[in-house]
C-alpha cells in the first residue's frame, strides 16, 4: 500500500497518423471533445452547416462534438467557443496532440485560433497557436503540439477563438480530437479514522474523509462506486443519517476550510482483511458524471492485543520453535530431562540463555551471539560441558544422560 501525492494521473495513448488521416489505436476512451461549457456567436448567434452544400444556416455549437461527421459551426471573427473533455484528457506526447477538421478547401483562408486550459482549470487559457489549411485539400484535419508552448499540464478544455476567411463565413469547426488521449484520475487526500484500529475493539464504524483537489465537488461522490481496498463498500443504508442527509456527510472534518465526503464501513469487514502492521488505506470510486478517483491514507497502525500478550509470554518462556526470533528479547530454549535436542533462533544477534533441568535444579548457561552468522556456527555450542552440538537450522543437542551445562 502506498500514499500518492500527485493531483491528476493520465495513461498516455498514442495514436497513430497514417496516410494523412488519425486514429486513436487502442484507445479506451473517446477522444473528441464531450461538452461545450461556453461560447458566444454573436447576437444572432452561430450559423454552420453540413458539408455536403448546406450552410449558412443557424447551429447549435454542439454540432462541433464528437467524432466527424460533417456538421459544422463556423466560427467568425469575435466569435469563441469552450469545450471540455469530461472522459479523458489531452497531454504532451510525441508529435502533434490535439487535431481539428476543418469543412472546406481555402488553401489557408480559414484560420481560427486554438487555446488550451488544464483539466482542473478552465478559466485561464494559453494560446496554442492559429491554424490554418495549407493547400487545397478537402476537409483537411489540422494539428497542433503543445510541446510547442511548453505546456505540460493535462487539458481538459479546448477554446477556439476569432476564426476568419471562407464563404460560410469563418472557420468552419466540425471536430476537435486528443491525439494523446488519456483516462482521468483524480487524485483525492484520504483521512482514515482511527489512526489506530484495533482487531479486538469493539467499534461498530471505520470512518473514512475524501477530500477532492479544486474544481470537483464532493457532493457528487457517487457513494455506490466507493471501494476500500477495492474490497469493501461504505454503509448506505438510508436509516442512517449520515448515508441520507448531505449536510451529515458533507463536513469539514479537519477544519480547512475545504468539504470532505464522508463514508463509514463497517469495521468488522475491516477487520476481516488486515492483520497487524500499518496499512496507507486505499480508497476509490467515481463521481457521477464518470470521473474517477483514487487516495490513500496516511499510515494507519492496526494492532492485535491477544496477539501482544502472547509476544508478551514468549519474552519470558520462549518456544523451542525459534519463533520468537525478532522480538528483541534474549531467547531461551527449554530442554527436559533426557531429551537430546532443542531448537534456538538461527538468526538470533541477541544474547541467548540455553537452560537445562538437572535431577536438583535448572542448570543454565548464557553466552552472547554477536552475529547472524555465529548462531549458525556449530563451534559456539563445543564451549559448553558436556559439548553441545548444533546443526544448521538451529538445532542444539547434547548427550543423553544426568550431566547438564555449567551454571
Amino acid at each position: 500500500m502506498r500514499k500518492i501525492t500527485a493531483t491528476v494521473i493520465c495513461l498516455a495513448i498514442v495514436s497513430l497518423v497514417v496516410a494523412g488521416t488519425d486514429s486513436c489505436a487502442a484507445s479506451p476512451v473517446d477522444p473528441y471533445v464531450d461538452e461545450v461549457v461556453d461560447f458566444w456567436g454573436g447576437v444572432s448567434g452561430f450559423l454552420g452547416g453540413w458539408d455536403k452544400g448546406n450552410y449558412n444556416i443557424p447551429v447549435s455549437p454542439d454540432v462541433a462534438l464528437g467524432a466527424p461527421d460533417g456538421w459544422f459551426v463556423s466560427i467568425t471573427p469575435g466569435d469563441w467557443i469552450i469545450f471540455a473533455f469530461t472522459d479523458n484528457t489531452m497531454i504532451d506526447g510525441p508529435g502533434p496532440d490535439i487535431a481539428i477538421r476543418e469543412i472546406g478547401n481555402n488553401a489557408g483562408q480559414e484560420k481560427v485560433e486554438i487555446w488550451v486550459s488544464a483539466v482542473n482549470d478552465g478559466v485561464q487559457f494559453t494560446s496554442l497557436g492559429i491554424i490554418a489549411s495549407q493547400g487545397w485539400e478537402t476537409n483537411p484535419t489540422l494539428y497542433l503540439d503543445l510541446a510547442d508552448i511548453g505546456f505540460t499540464d493535462p487539458v481538459g478544455y479546448v477554446k477556439v477563438t476569432d476564426g476568419v476567411g471562407g464563404a460560410a463565413p469563418g472557420f468552419d469547426l466540425d471536430s476537435i480530437k486528443a491525439v494523446n488521449a488519456g483516462e482521468v484520475n483524480v487524485e483525492a487526500d484520504i483521512d482514515f479514522d482511527p489512526d489506530t484500529l484495533n482487531l479486538k475493539g469493539k467499534g461498530r464504524w471505520a470512518t473514512v474523509y475524501i477530500e477532492l483537489p479544486d474544481g470537483y465537488d464532493v457532493g457528487e461522490i457517487d457513494a455506490s462506486t466507493v471501494l476500500l481496498e477495492d474490497a469493501i463498500s461504505p454503509v448506505q443504508d438510508q436509516k442512517y443519517g449520515f448515508v441520507a442527509y448531505d449536510d451529515s456527510y458533507v463536513v469539514d472534518h479537519d477544519g480547512d476550510g475545504i468539504m470532505e465526503r464522508m463514508l463509514k464501513f463497517l469495521r468488522s469487514e475491516v477487520h476481516a482483511i488486515v492483520t497487524p502492521g500499518v496499512y496507507n488505506f486505499k480508497v476509490s470510486g467515481e463521481l457521477e458524471d464518470g470521473t474517477e478517483f483514487e487516495g490513500y491514507s496516511d499510515p494507519i497502525t492496526v494492532i492485535d492485543p491477544a496477539q501482544k500478550a502472547k509476544q508478551e509470554r514468549l519474552k519470558h518462556v520462549g518456544p523451542s520453535s525459534g519463533s520468537n526470533a525478532d522480538l528483541g528479547v534474549p531467547a531461551r530454549v527449554r530442554v527436559s530431562y533426557g531429551v537430546s535436542s532443542a531448537r534456538v533462533p538461527a538468526d538470533r544477534t541477541n544474547p541467548v540463555e540455553v537452560s537445562r533441568p538437572s535431577s536438583s535444579a535448572l542448570s543454565s548457561h548464557r553466552f552472547p551471539l554477536v552475529s547472524a552468522d555465529e548462531t549458525l556456527s556449530p563451534e559456539r555450542f563445543q564451549d559448553l560441558n558436556p559439548p553441545m552440538n548444533m546443526q544448521r537450522g538451529g538445532e542444539v543437542s547434547w548427550p543423553r544422560g544426568p550431566s547438564c551445562p555449567p551454571r
